[in-house]
């Protein structure tokens, strides 16, 4: 499953890593919430899933993560790497900040699915 499955609102996630799940490594669908210094390696969807589920989702501070694929076959896995670093999926994100590195992920470091307000920003480091 997820490394990490965040549902609710006002969740706290500070200096964890979720590495080699075979969803996301952090499936987030909380509002209010802060995430910050992060980590996840080599999941199987996406490293990073913040997901409205199709509405309104509001104060997501993602600060200093880092999303890391692994460009080759692991042993006793059907995947390469993570493909996809971070993923803004669905519905409608307002006020939130995403601010972090994604390298190596194998199809995408930033996918967006989901629509941002005008006081949504993601900053991005993409490497290698």
């Amino acid at each position: 499953g997820n490394g990490f499955l965040v549902d609710g609102s006002r969740a706290n996630l500070s200096v964890c890593e979720a590495q080699d799940n075979w969803k996301n490594g952090f499936h987030i669908l909380s509002h209010d919430g802060l995430f910050t210094s992060c980590l996840a390696d080599s999941n199987q969807i996406a490293g990073f899933n913040v997901d409205p589920r199709g509405g309104y989702m509001g104060g997501i501070c993602m600060t200093g993560f880092m999303s890391l694929g692994r460009p080759q076959v692991q042993s006793g896995k059907p995947w390469t790497g993570q493909p996809i670093g971070l993923l803004l999926n669905n519905g409608v994100l307002q006020e939130s900040l995403f601010t972090g590195v994604a390298r190596s992920n194998s199809v995408s470091q930033l996918q967006i699915n989901a629509r941002l307000d005008d006081k949504t920003q993601t900053v991005q480091v993409v490497t290698g």
